[in-house]
């Protein structure tokens, strides 16, 4: 009785992209690759990155520092294993839930239209209030309010997904975290400066 038979995965039958030779590490090829990393860290920001973050950097300065290694030390093995598993296999990790157990996939699915929905909207509702400092004051109503800026900013999410497809949210992607880097990195210069203090409650 072989492998397959008997319900186990056959090592044989791991997927062709497992077995190319790794590709010579070139600038193109580093970009490539850098794309997806570029995706997931942009989708992992949040209300509280934005909000909560900023403000306790302001109030305890360093003084959390310990706390922010202690929590990335543990999602490391997490996105490690995921990571490795995709560039072994050639398998996407849905596709290895499904592999598992079938009802692995549907339990996914139910858990990401729970706390999807609800993120996408705190998200959106931060993003809105944030931006209403960035356009002129009007009117009263319309789109320079939070809730106006926070449809406008989804629906050019959904533009950008149903328009350009992968490649474009990619580059924006890309643009918004290089904008988001630079921004931390003034602002953290700021801070650090002269005659710079506390800040107050």
């Amino acid at each position: 009785m072989t492998a397959g038979e008997a319900g186990q995965p056959d090592p044989n039958d791991q997927p062709q992209a497992a077995l190319k030779p790794a590709m010579p590490l070139t600038l193109k090829g580093f970009r490539q690759s850098l794309g997806p990393g570029i995706l997931l860290a942009g989708a992992a920001i949040g209300g509280s990155h934005l909000v909560a973050s900023t403000q306790a950097g302001a109030r305890f300065g360093l003084g959390l520092l310990g706390f922010v290694l202690l929590a990335n030390l543990f999602k490391y093995p997490f996105l490690l294993v995921g990571s490795r598993f995709t560039a072994v296999t050639g398998l996407s990790l849905l596709e290895g839930y499904q592999r598992q157990r079938p009802w692995y996939l549907p339990l996914f699915l139910l858990i990401t239209l729970a706390t999807g929905v609800g993120n996408i909207a705190a998200v959106a509702s931060v993003c809105g209030s944030l931006a209403t400092s960035m356009v002129p004051a009007g009117r009263p109503g319309g789109l320079s309010t939070p809730t106006g800026l926070a449809l406008l900013m989804v629906g050019v999410c959904v533009a950008v997904l149903l328009l350009g497809h992968y490649r474009s949210l990619d580059r924006l992607s890309k643009g918004i975290v290089l904008l988001l880097t630079i921004s931390t990195v003034v602002a953290g210069g700021g801070r650090a400066g002269p005659g710079s203090g506390r800040c107050q409650r």
